[in-house]
């Protein structure tokens, strides 16, 4: 099994510091919800984003609608390989079944996310598809207990074809094994303490948009998992 993690995901609700501002109030009132049960969206927000701290890593929820629809559309999960987590900034995590089955619409998406923070669980046909509970990325990590690769910009630089032979060793070496991505736009690791074990590895070509790194790493494991059998 291999298990993906998006860490620091760019998803979190409306923080308390900008929820009575204009930007923030008139779309609050414009759905009918409550300030803080809305979506962070730097493209809606991005005056009142000004006063929070890393703000150019926070409010991208199209980054993670990418994310999930790519990991759930790919021949791995649809072959019963892949258990998704993103872990969202704050500490909070979301457990995504490989039986979820994502809106296309990303206004839809952020209404199913928005509903998930509230009820905490979203079930259909008797399972849990989504799942949101508090834990940090330390914790995470140490519950699915097994090796972790960190795609990291600033890791070492590997090719293709190189990764493809890593993770072809891994595969060989465990039974389940983890790779984490970063889900934020710009900028480092914010909690290099729990990634610090691992080994880091960045992709040639330049620095590239979390959802390419997903596509590229999901190719590679699954060409490795190809040569393994």
């Amino acid at each position: 099994m291999i298990n993906v993690v998006f860490a620091e995901t760019a998803l979190e609700l409306v923080p308390s510091e900008i929820q009575r501002t204009p930007q923030v109030l008139a779309e609050a009132k414009r759905r009918r919800k409550a300030a803080g049960e809305l979506l962070l969206d730097a493209n809606k927000h991005y005056a009142a984003m000004s006063a929070l701290a890393s703000k150019e890593k926070r409010g991208r929820p199209d980054i993670a609608h990418d994310l999930l629809k790519y990991a759930l559309d790919s021949p791995l999960n649809k072959n019963g390989a892949l258990r998704v987590f993103m872990h969202c900034r704050g500490d909070y995590v979301l457990k995504v079944s490989s039986e979820t089955r994502l809106p296309r619409s990303f206004n839809q998406f952020c209404g199913l996310i928005e509903d998930v923070w509230k009820k905490k669980k979203i079930c259909a046909g008797g399972k849990t598809l989504l799942e949101l509970q508090k834990q940090t990325l330390g914790e995470l990590l140490a519950e699915i207990g097994c090796v972790t690769l960190v795609f990291d910009a600033r890791g070492e630089q590997t090719s293709l074809r190189s990764l493809v032979k890593k993770l072809e060793k891994l595969a060989g070496k465990e039974k389940d094994f983890t790779v984490v991505i970063g889900g934020f736009p710009h900028g480092d690791f914010e909690n290099k303490l729990a990634l610090a074990d691992f080994e880091h590895v960045a992709l040639t070509g330049g620095e590239l948009t979390a959802p390419a790194v997903l596509a590229q790493a999901l190719t590679c494991i699954q060409m490795a998992l190809e040569k393994e059998k």
